[in-house]
């Protein structure tokens, strides 16, 4: 049999919608604030050491109310707030107060909101503790984004985010769950997955299960042998068996095809199916062809099932060869599994083309088939 290559599955599409920011070049306290400005002082490595993207490209070492006074002479536009959301940042290391102050100042809500946020991140990759203590102070509808900002300024150190975290959790029990999200998604995002993992553990993994079992499948998407190697490491059997499952289901969404493989390594069992049955349709939904080949070559019984009914499902083979798709669904050990794949497919086909999905059923030789696919003829036209 040959197929033609198509996704089973619909790829997830991530659209990024940038706002256009409506308001005048500058406003009056953005100019009071221009007048009032002085330049603040450089102490350390932190000021020196950040990184702007602006667009006219001005070097470190102008002063910063320099910086700051060029890009608000600037169009308002999405360029000028990553401008000013970068310089807030960098201000916020050594002067949040007056960062804070900047951000509160501006009369356009959603600037002032990314400024706040900026400040936050600034602040918090120095004093962690600090800035979240600060979060927790603003009101609850814009807590959750001003929190989300201060881990991910708080992941430049990741043993210093896990803290500030478990303190942010601990102080706000009703949002701690979307606090922890943001907290992986930090930890994640800067490669400390093992600190990923610690916190899912010291959070809780009765309460917040979700946290750790995501801190796994993130990891495993990044370094799946390391991510396996630390499930190892884990002595609660039912926490052990979350992990696996979160690690297996990671890896396969990066490598199905190395999951697959890994699995003919494993005792044949519960295991070794779970693990083909997460893997073989992401290869599938990668490159049909490829897979389809493997699973024919060390097909060996039910732990195929899902790669077999990941092709059966194909679009592509579904609509320019239906009877093929069938008989591959035909080769499903599972009789639920069998019967459903094939009523779907049989449906699929007789919507389009009923007087060959009629002709396909008299020629086929298994007579339960027959009388399954005449069923569900009559269930879509009863007359």
């Amino acid at each position: 049999m040959r197929w033609s290559t198509r996704s089973l599955f619909a790829a997830i599409l991530f659209a990024t919608i940038a706002g256009v920011l409506v308001g005048l070049k500058t406003t009056p306290n953005a100019q009071q604030l221009r007048a009032s400005t002085s330049t603040p002082q450089k102490t350390g490595k932190n000021t020196s050491s950040a990184n702007l993207t602006t667009d006219n490209n001005q070097a470190a070492s102008t002063p910063w109310n320099d910086r700051w006074r060029n890009i608000l002479s600037d169009a308002n536009t999405p360029a000028r707030t990553r401008g000013l959301a970068a310089l807030i940042e960098e201000l916020a290391k050594t002067d949040p107060k007056r960062a804070l102050e900047l951000a509160a100042a501006e009369t356009n809500w959603r600037l002032r909101d990314i400024l706040r946020n900026a400040a936050l991140r600034g602040w918090a990759s120095v004093e962690p503790i600090a800035a979240a203590n600060h979060a927790l102070t603003i009101r609850p509808e814009e807590r959750r984004s001003a929190v989300e900002a201060v881990m991910q300024g708080a992941a430049a150190n990741p043993p210093e985010a896990v803290k500030t975290a478990l303190h942010l959790c601990k102080s706000d029990t009703e949002a701690a769950g979307d606090y922890g999200h943001y907290t992986i998604a930090a930890l994640v995002e800067v490669g400390a997955f093992n600190d990923a993992v610690q916190f899912g553990n010291q959070v809780g993994t009765d309460k917040y299960p979700f946290l750790l079992k995501s801190a796994f499948f993130q990891w495993s998407r990044n370094q799946p042998q390391e991510a396996l190697a630390a499930v190892d490491s884990i002595k609660d059997p039912l926490v052990k068996a979350q992990a696996y499952g979160e690690a297996i289901s990671g890896w396969a969404w990066a490598d199905g095809k190395s999951v697959a493989e890994y699995a003919l390594n494993l005792p044949a069992g519960c295991s070794r199916n779970d693990v083909l049955t997460e893997a073989l349709p992401r290869w599938v939904e990668k490159d049909p062809v490829a897979a389809t080949e493997w699973i024919n070559k060390n097909d060996t019984g039910p732990e195929f099932d899902a790669g077999i009914e990941a092709v059966a499902n194909l679009q592509s083979l579904i609509q320019t060869r239906p009877s093929n798709a069938l008989e591959l669904a035909g080769n499903i050990s599972d009789s639920s599994r069998r019967a459903h794949a094939m009523r779907a497919i049989f449906r699929q086909w007789a919507t389009t083309d009923v007087t060959a999905a009629k002709r396909y059923i008299d020629s086929t030789a298994n007579p339960a088939d027959r009388a399954l696919l005449n069923d569900e003829l009559k269930d879509m036209s009863p007359n």
